[in-house]
């Protein structure tokens, strides 16, 4: 009966182990890729297909004799020949998906043409009338591989007649490797087993067509063979989980080869001599798990007590290594070599046969001669008969001695025409030396075991030594080529990770432990046994190299050490240019580096030592000299990884000088020439989002994620521009990522903190903020931050403590100037915050909001003057809506009305339409225009009541007599606005602080007779506001307000006194704080807790 991929339920029994969904979800026909339609279409089979009505005509079609992962296979009737024929008919439930239509049609081209006894013949192909595709196969009678071994008493019992069989699955094999075909899912339910012992490899639906290695043999065509749209994606997994090789689980098709298939034979002969599969686990998902990982020390142990021939337990662990480079080349060494142990069975069998028919004729004659009775006729007839089997004997012997002597001068020749491969090979090859010791010692045991000709033994016996000595040369060579090959790897994803912001915990320990993996313990030997060490390596130059790029990510960590690792490098170097590069660099000697960059062959030198002298220069902190060193060293190889990644990130720092389309163009082109490095993905997205370019700057992000996924910058850049986007919940899962990872990494902490305070979780930003700082104590922006939570929380004093130990620590720290700013003009302390804008500007005349700052600090003092030199500075740096907003606020005080109303236009033309900004640069225009009409209709002189008798809005009005600078009038306005009907709390503020401001003005303010009233209801104006904050918040401690009681109450002003307003600038600063402080304070017990 003819069985199509079963499904395989012995080690795993979830439902996707089972044939339709594995495939299913192989090929990615999920429900997205399904149609109503049940039909693949005629545009998307191949043309020439036959067509419904000849299909049907042809076959009849009977009972389902198995199911496979595409379709089902049924019995068929060919009416034409009169011959039964099994038909596989794609599966209904794939009618819709072309993609797998299209791979039952390929999988039956691919049989149609390897025409081969261990190859089921394929009869036609054609569509049914539905529109499903089928192709019609030759009907074996008999059972699975897998039923017969099942049948089997144990692992042992007719293990000859098994080997038969694996035999001729591994000629069959070795026959479409030579054609280009790779079958993809060997395994025992696909191997036939017919009634007469003939053996037929089935299922060839996830064959590939790679090109074989015969360029004699034909190679097979198909629909897909000249279309790559249709190549597998890297990233499929194909084949079945028990049964696959390493590569083939992690999805890697560009990497599978001939020697995929030779695990698949290696996993079959597994559970030949073994019972079972190679991996073994409770679900599907912890089998994939295993073959992904390549864990198959469970298989080869199971291999090694199957008490089968040494040979054979070896070849299977070959082929079942997890390392392509370990297993043999080709189906047809593994068929070469089962073919060998098998004839060599078979000759042991005949020398058994032959020792017991020698005795049993030894056993008669002693009998015979025993028989003394017997007579002198019978003695003669004995001794004649001794004589002829005494010349067949020598007779037979002769002839074994020539048949072993062939098989002998075949074998030797095998092993010198694998000899000669591995000779030829241009890289030491262990398989080719394996093959040729196997073909002697081969040699040697029939010459051996046979009394072949002497001289075939003797030379069956030197080639053996020899081959054997120089197979373990050759293995020796290939390990330390692996090795070499695996240390430089390692060193180049090291050096990418040196261009990246990484830790020190990230950046040191790497080097030590790769140099220590490969042999060299730089930090334990002394400096003349590394460098010597060094020196006899085959990659002594990259050695060297990573000695140098240790020593800079030293340095830049502020590490000690580096300079000795800069020595050592000099120590194994012959090249005295580098060598006084690096004298120069150990001594900061800037002199001389500058020398050598100036020198007239700079741009003659390598890629390397142009590399070498940019680190240098960086290391004694000449970044521009560095700049034009990489320039010219782009100029003379322009294709450099190295040299394109250091020279755009040099360019990235330099910051606004750099060339966005240069940032792009270099980083693309090292990406270009190590698609697969994170690093260069990693820059690209910074440079993406330095040009603005924020979606393409994610893509890049991503990228460097998926190819770096283990590293911090990677997964740390990814959630930083998430943030920036507004996509603080994914930003958040990989920020928190990085916490689960590594507990112990401040800046994951910091950054989660970042993203809390955005999110404004403020209790978890603090905790994270606190975790980040105890974790770096010297670390003060952690602190920073902790403080901007605090203010958050309304608690700005104890954020002012914060910031103020920050300071005491780092004096010049920009943020915490800039936050305290805020913090001391949060708490009415305004003087406080004017002396800090002044350190501000002190430490970094061109800080981005610093003047604007200060030009807010002068405007809240009254300083209109100065104010408005800071507010214009703000502006020529950063012309923004805020600034324009407080430049027309200034001009306005100062009653420049055409000024101030020119000012609000540019922050309205800055501003989008509902927003708070445009709303403020509204209301600023119209009271400028206001001002000006005010100009125009009033005077210094009017009364208030003229005023009042034609104006709607008196206080309007009387915030126009204000910016003016009509005091008489503005202090009767606000007057009269805080004693009308409906006044407010903050117009009878509004109205304290006008009479302060006419009291205290330079022209003499109120009549003397008039100055006591207007003090003592100004005076009541402030005491009743108090009272009332006091009682709208009575659970506030009792010193909260203690400073305006101060302000109030203290033996400096005036008013404690009961005279009139004296106008010292002390006491008129002392009462415009006061109001600014009570003003606040009512904001704040009005705000919610």
């Amino acid at each position: 009966m003819t069985r199509e991929h079963e499904p395989d339920s012995e080690n795993c029994e979830d439902e996707e182990s089972r044939g339709f969904g594995a495939l299913h979800h192989a090929f990615g026909a999920d429900d997205a890729t399904r149609r109503d339609s049940g039909s693949v279409g005629d545009a998307e089979l191949p043309h020439g297909l036959p067509r419904a009505d000849r299909a049907a005509a042809r076959y009849e079609l009977r009972e389902e004799i198995g199911r496979g992962g595409m379709g089902r296979v049924v019995r068929g009737r060919d009416v034409d020949l009169m011959r039964d024929v099994a038909v596989k008919i794609l599966d209904q439930r794939l009618a819709g998906n072309p993609d797998i239509a299209r791979r039952l049609v390929e999988e039956a081209q691919i049989a149609g043409q390897l025409q081969h006894p261990g190859i089921v013949p394929v009869y036609e192909v054609g569509m049914l009338e539905d529109g499903r595709p089928f192709f019609a196969m030759k009907l074996v009678q008999g059972r699975t591989l897998k039923e017969l071994l099942l049948a089997r008493r144990d692992e042992a019992d007719d293990r000859r007649r098994f080997l038969g069989i694996f035999e001729q699955i591994c000629q069959a094999i070795a026959y479409a490797h030579d054609h280009g075909v790779l079958h993809r899912d060997l395994k025992p339910s696909n191997i036939m087993v017919g009634a007469f012992g003939e053996v037929q490899v089935m299922d060839w639906g996830v064959a590939k067509v790679v090109g074989g290695p015969d360029p004699h043999a034909e190679g097979v065509q198909t629909a897909r063979s000249s279309d790559p749209a249709g190549a597998s994606m890297s990233g499929s997994v194909i084949g079945t989980p028990a049964w696959m090789s390493p590569e083939q689980a992690r999805g890697e098709i560009e990497r599978q080869d001939a020697r995929t298939d030779v695990f698949g034979l290696g996993a079959i002969l597994c559970q030949i001599l073994t019972g079972r599969a190679p991996y073994v686990a409770s679900t599907q998902a912890a089998v994939h798990e295993l073959a992904a990982a390549g864990d198959l020390e469970a298989a080869h142990a199971c291999i090694r007590s199957a008490e089968a021939d040494a040979t054979v337990e070896e070849l299977c662990v070959r082929c079942l290594s997890a390392d392509q480079d370990d297993r043999p080349a080709h189906a047809g060494e593994v068929a070469f070599a089962i073919t060998a142990h098998l004839v060599e069975t078979e000759e042991r069998g005949r020398r058994a046969e032959l020792a017991a028919a020698t005795a049993e004729a030894r056993v008669r004659s002693e009998r015979k001669a025993r028989r003394v009775t017997i007579g002198a006729a019978a003695l003669v007839v004995t001794a004649l008969a001794f004589v002829v089997l005494l010349l067949v004997q020598k007779s037979a012997q002769r002839a074994r001695s020539a048949e072993a002597s062939r098989r002998a001068e075949s074998a030797i020749g095998k092993a010198q025409q694998a000899a000669q491969r591995g000779e030829l090979a241009s890289t030491p090859e262990p398989k080719h030396w394996a093959a040729a010791v196997a073909a002697a010692r081969r040699a040697v045991d029939l010459a051996s075991a046979a009394d072949a000709d002497p001289q075939v033994l003797d030379k069956a016996q030197r080639l053996l030594l020899e081959y054997t000595e120089v197979e373990k040369t050759a293995r020796a060579a290939a390990a330390t080529l692996r090795k070499d090959a695996a240390m430089t790897r390692g060193l180049e994803r090291i050096a990418e990770l040196l261009t990246t912001t990484a830790t020190r915990a990230q950046r040191d320990p790497r080097y030590a432990e790769a140099f220590r993996g490969y042999g060299i313990d730089v930090l334990a030997l002394g400096d003349a046994e590394v460098a010597d060490a060094i020196r006899k390596s085959a990659i002594a130059s990259r050695l060297i190299q990573a000695l140098d790029g240790w020593a800079y990510a030293r340095r830049t960590g502020e590490i000690d050490g580096w300079r000795r690792l800069a020595r050592i490098a000099a120590r194994a170097d012959d090249d005295v240019s580098r060598n006084r590069v690096r004298k120069a660099w150990v001594a900061d000697d800037r002199a001389t580096l500058a020398a050598e960059a100036n020198a007239s062959d700079v741009a003659e030198r390598s890629a390397r030592d142009l590399e070498l002298l940019a680190v240098a220069l960086l290391g004694v902190g000449e970044h521009a000299t560095a700049t034009r060193v990489l320039r010219v060293a782009h100029q003379a190889w322009p294709r450099d990884f190295g040299v394109l990644l250091l020279l755009g990130l040099q360019l990235l720092d330099e910051g606004e000088s750099a060339s966005p389309a240069e940032l792009v163009r270099f980083f693309s082109e090292a990406i270009a020439l190590r698609p697969k490095g994170w690093t260069g993905w990693l820059h690209l997205g910074w440079a993406l989002h330095r040009v603005g370019d924020d979606d393409a700057a994610l893509i890049a992000y991503r990228k460097a994620h998926d190819l770096g996924p283990d590293f911090f910058e990677s997964q740390h850049s990814l959630s930083m521009h998430l943030a920036r986007l507004g996509r603080y919940e994914e930003a958040m899962e990989l920020a928190r990522g990085l916490t689960e990872a590594d507990p112990d990494n401040a800046d994951a902490w910091y950054q989660v903190g970042l993203l809390e305070l955005n999110l404004n979780v403020l209790d978890k930003a603090e905790r994270a903020f606190i975790k980040a700082a105890r974790l770096r104590r010297s670390w003060p922006q952690a602190r920073v931050q902790l403080a901007v939570v605090r203010s958050r929380q309304k608690r700005p004093q104890d954020a002012l403590t914060i910031l103020r130990k920050v300071l005491a620590e780092n004096p010049n720290n920009e943020t915490a100037l800039h936050n305290m700013i805020i913090d001391l003009y949060t708490v009415g302390r305004s003087q406080d915050a004017l002396e800090a804008c002044r350190r501000l500007i002190k430490v970094n005349p061109e800080h981005g909001r610093a003047a604007g700052f200060l030009g807010l600090m002068l405007l809240t003092q009254g300083d209109l003057t100065e104010a408005e030199i800071w507010i214009r500075r703000q502006l020529a740096r950063r012309s923004e809506a805020p600034g324009w907003t407080l430049l027309g606020r200034c001009l306005f005080l100062q009653g420049k009305g055409p000024e101030s109303r020119a000012a609000y236009e540019q922050a309205w033309l800055r501003t989008e339409e509902g927003s708070s900004a445009r709303h403020a640069a509204q209301r600023g225009l119209k009271d400028a225009r206001r001002l000006e009409e005010a100009r125009r209709r009033l005077g210094r002189d009017a009364s208030v009541e003229s005023v009042l008798k034609d104006e709607p809005d008196p206080r309007a009005t009387a915030r126009l007599a204000n910016g003016l600078g009509w005091r008489r009038l503005a202090a009767g306005l606000w007057r009269h606005v805080a004693e009308a009907k409906g006044a407010t709390a903050d117009d009878r503020i509004a109205a304290a602080r006008a009479v302060v401001a006419w009291i205290a003005s330079p022209d003499g303010g109120p009549p003397e007779e008039e100055r006591d009233a207007w003090s003592r209801y100004a005076r009541g104006l402030v005491d009743a506001r108090l009272t009332t904050v006091r009682l709208s918040d009575p659970t506030a401690d009792a010193g909260r307000y203690a400073d305006l009681d101060v302000m109030l109450h203290g033996p400096g002003l005036a008013p404690a006194r009961g005279s009139s307003f004296a106008v010292s600038p002390d006491e008129r600063t002392a009462w415009l704080e006061l109001f600014r402080a009570t003003r606040r304070a009512a904001d704040r017990a009005r705000s919610p807790r």
